[in-house]
């Protein structure tokens, strides 16, 4: 099994990131070793709502990150600054605005 972490942008659409997790890991053959979320906040006060989403959707025990700028940076930069942080030689990419289909 080759590590790896699942790294998933997202500009403050809790509804459409849990449809991205839940289905990432009701299909996943293997688990992330970690999980890295960037919230770029395009609508504020949804920060926290965000943060519950990936708390409810990742499974126990695996690590979660989310990082949150606020003011919004962009997809580019967002994915740059998430990109930092990766431990793993590989990675899979995901936006909010995804869903896994097997």
């Amino acid at each position: 099994m080759i590590p790896y972490e699942l790294i998933v942008c997202s500009a403050s659409r809790p509804h459409l990131l849990d449809q991205v997790l839940q289905t990432f890991f009701a299909h996943a053959d293997q688990r992330p070793t970690r999980v890295l979320v960037h919230d770029d906040a395009v609508f504020p006060e949804k920060q926290q709502a965000v943060a519950e989403c990936v708390a409810r959707r990742v499974p126990f025990p695996i690590p979660v990150q989310v990082l949150c700028d606020d003011p919004p940076i962009r997809h580019g930069p967002a994915l740059w600054r998430i990109l930092q942080d990766v431990q793993t030689e590989y990675v899979c990419y995901s936006q909010d605005d995804h869903r896994v289909r097997r």
